[in-house]
């Protein structure tokens, strides 16, 4: 309903409304106490942007926004609904300065109009994430500009996976809740309905982030924000490669990573970078070790992706697309099973979060996911040898 009002409002006042309602909203969920972090944060993003020369906005507001959310967790323990806030806010802050110095950011930019980006009140619980440019484009829209029809169709398909999301997480959640993983004698129980259940589970766990971001989306459409999906149920569930899940899951956060992480680390190497923006998302996400187990297995299925896409080149195997129906079919279904049910080993890292918790889990499903990270890895590797060995001596005299 918001979404639909905001528009109205006239461009001048409506950042001015859209911050006033978010920082309501943080004091109402979070308290008082929990408000004062993220106004912090800001306040401190806003001095940097200030009194700091330009070049240095970048490390300088990515330090205070990321150091701001290390002390949070270091020194206090943050209510659900306090996290996520700063959650958001990080990656709000973080990102302006980068903008300023590229210069996508105007250098009269006071604490006022940082403080109405920082609590605008879409997304800030849940995300997505948009830079200072989208915002700015949003609020500046021209007011009482009707929905075009492609808009409308959109805010209908993101209600529409949004209810169907919903139904599919509390339907399976009520006959696999995850919960139940932790139970005495659920690792007892017979191996195969041990592996159904663990895969059905996870499977409603992720649909509960489809249904919220999908109404988010459907809100962003209509407050006009250029980039309002966050996610695509569709793409995730049927992605042949971990490559399409990290592109199609998250995706604010992924453009984040990309932006203002991946291609700004001065590492030697792509694979060092992407570790290194892994690492960023771990951070981002919590302190607890399964976070860090899970973006390490992540980036180990990038890694045996990668690894089998160079044995394929260097071995000359015909592309997939000019394969047989049949045979092209059966691949797809492999890859697209492979891709999920490693995701899904390594994603109780991330549900369980803990170290002794996740391992509980693993060893309850026989480790399946380190063999399925090394049976395509290996054999990768070793066509790889093979070729290499085979070209040389081709070429030896």
């Amino acid at each position: 309903g918001i979404g639909y009002l905001l528009p109205s409002v006239d461009a001048a006042s409506r950042s001015g409304a859209a911050g006033a309602l978010g920082a309501t909203l943080v004091a109402l969920a979070c308290g008082l106490r929990w408000a004062l972090y993220p106004l912090l944060t800001t306040m401190i993003t806003a001095a940097a942007l200030a009194f700091a020369p330009r070049r240095l906005h970048g490390p300088l507001c990515f330090a205070a926004a990321f150091g701001s959310l290390a002390v949070l967790r270091l020194c206090d323990s943050p209510p659900g609904a306090a996290n996520a806030v700063q959650l958001v806010l990080t990656l709000r802050l973080a990102s302006v300065g980068f903008d300023s110095a590229d210069g996508g950011l105007p250098c009269n930019q006071g604490p006022l109009r940082l403080l109405q980006y920082a609590f605008c009140y879409h997304g800030l619980f849940s995300g997505p994430f948009y830079p200072w440019a989208e915002w700015a484009a949003a609020m500046g829209a021209p007011a009482g500009v009707p929905l075009q029809p492609a808009e409308r169709r959109q805010v209908w398909c993101a209600v529409r996976d949004a209810a169907i999301t919903l139904c599919v997480w509390r339907g399976v959640a009520w006959l696999t809740p995850y919960a139940r993983l932790s139970e005495p004698g659920w690792a007892d129980q017979p191996r195969l309905w041990r592996l159904c259940y663990f895969y059905l589970s996870s499977f409603q766990f992720r649909f509960r982030f489809y249904a919220c971001w999908s109404l988010v989306e459907a809100a962003g459409v209509l407050c006009r924000f250029p980039h309002p999906s966050n996610v695509s149920p569709w793409e995730c569930e049927t992605a042949t490669s971990p490559s399409l899940i990290i592109a199609s899951w998250n995706v604010s956060v992924h453009r984040f990573l990309r932006a203002y992480v991946h291609t700004r680390l001065q590492l030697p190497s792509r694979p060092a970078r992407r570790l290194g923006a892994f690492a960023v998302s771990a951070f981002w996400h919590g302190m607890h070790a399964g976070y860090y187990l899970f973006f390490a297995g992540l980036f180990a299925m990038v890694l045996v992706e990668r690894l089998v896409r160079a044995a394929a080149a260097a071995a000359r195997l015909p592309d997939r697309s000019t394969w047989p129906a049949a045979p092209r079919l059966a691949c797809g279904v492999l890859q697209q099973w492979w891709t999920m049910a490693t995701l899904t080993f390594f994603g109780a890292a991330f549900n369980r979060r803990g170290w002794s918790e996740t391992l509980q889990v693993w060893v309850a499903v026989e480790n399946y996911g380190f063999w399925l990270l090394a049976l395509p890895g290996g054999g990768a590797a070793l066509m790889l040898l093979l070729t290499k060995a085979t070209g040389s001596k081709r070429k030896a005299p």
